[in-house]
C-alpha cells in the first residue's frame, strides 16, 4: 500500500508529566500504540482518510491483536504513521501477519505450505515476521532523516531487539530503489517474483496493484547494516 502525503502534523494530544513524556514532547521520538489504545481510534481515523478501504479490509477478528500502530513523532505531533501487524508482539505469535492471510486469500496459487517451507529452509518461522500494512506521512519532510526513514529504523530496532526474523511489506519501485542506495537486502516474498499485491475495490472485490511488490527484507542478512546505522534510530516508547 502506498505511503501519502497530508498537509499538517496531528498533535498526539498525549499527557504531560515525567521523563518519557518530556522527551516525547521535546525532540524526535517514535511511539508504538496498541490498538486498544485510545489514541489508535485517531490513528485509524487519519488512515481513512488515504486508504479508503482500510475500515473495511482491517476489521477482521483479532484485530486488536493482530494490529499496532507505529507513530514517528516530533515535538509532541505524529509526522509519520505506520500500520503494523505483529501478532508476536502483541501476545499472539500463533497467528499469521494480515500480510501473509492477505496474499494466501487472493492469490490460490499460492500455500502457507510452501511459505512455511521456503522459509523453514532460512530457519525462519512465519508468525515471527512483522509486516507493514500501511503507511502516511503527516506534515513536511523532517530533517536531516525523513520520518519514513526514522519509521523504519524504529521497525527494525523492534524486529532486532525482539529476535525477530525481519519485516514483510509492499513495496513500490522508489522504496525499493532507496533500499538499494543504503545496501539493503531483500527478496520477493516467499522467492516468488510472481506475486502480487492484493486491494480492494469499491464493490468489496479484489483487484492488484501494478505498482506494488511484495517482499521480505530478513535480518540475518542485514545485520552489519542495521547495527552500523543504530545511532540514527528514534528513541521507541511504548504506550
Amino acid at each position: 500500500m502506498a505511503t501519502l502525503v497530508s498537509t499538517a502534523p496531528l498533535d498526539l494530544s498525549l499527557p504531560e508529566g515525567g521523563d518519557e513524556s518530556a522527551s516525547i514532547h521535546r525532540g524526535t521520538s517514535a511511539i508504538v500504540v496498541p490498538m486498544t489504545h485510545p489514541l489508535a481510534e485517531r490513528l485509524r481515523r487519519e488512515e481513512a482518510r488515504f486508504f479508503d478501504e482500510a475500515p473495511m479490509l482491517f476489521d477482521t477478528p483479532n484485530a486488536d491483536e493482530l494490529f499496532t500502530f507505529l507513530v514517528i513523532a516530533h515535538n509532541g505531533a505524529a509526522h509519520h504513521v505506520v500500520r503494523l501487524s505483529a501478532p508476536s508482539l502483541n501476545g499472539r505469535p500463533d497467528l499469521l501477519p494480515f500480510f501473509l492471510t492477505d496474499l494466501l486469500a487472493a492469490d490460490p496459487g499460492l500455500s502457507l505450505q510452501d511459505v512455511r517451507s521456503y522459509y523453514a529452509a532460512l530457519d525462519i518461522e512465519v508468525e515471527q515476521f512483522i509486516s507493514v500494512e500501511t503507511q502516511f506521512r503527516l506534515g513536511d519532510h523532517l530533517e536531516p532523516i525523513r520520518a519514513a526513514d526514522l519509521a523504519y529504523l524504529a521497525l527494525f530496532r523492534i524486529v532486532t531487539d525482539r529476535g525477530g526474523p525481519g519485516v514483510v511489506a509492499h513495496l513500490n519501485s522508489m522504496t525499493i530503489s532507496s533500499f538499494k542506495r543504503v545496501g539493503m537486502d531483500w527478496h520477493p516474498f516467499a522467492g516468488s517474483v510472481d506475486l502480487r499485491t492484493p486491494t480492494v475495490k469499491e464493490d468489496g472485490s479484489v483487484a492488484y496493484d501494478a505498482e506494488y511488490q511484495p517482499v521480505c527484507v530478513p535480518v540475518y542478512s542485514n545485520a552489519e547494516l542495521l547495527s552500523g546505522m543504530s545511532g540514527l534510530t528514534p528513541a521507541i516508547y511504548w504506550l
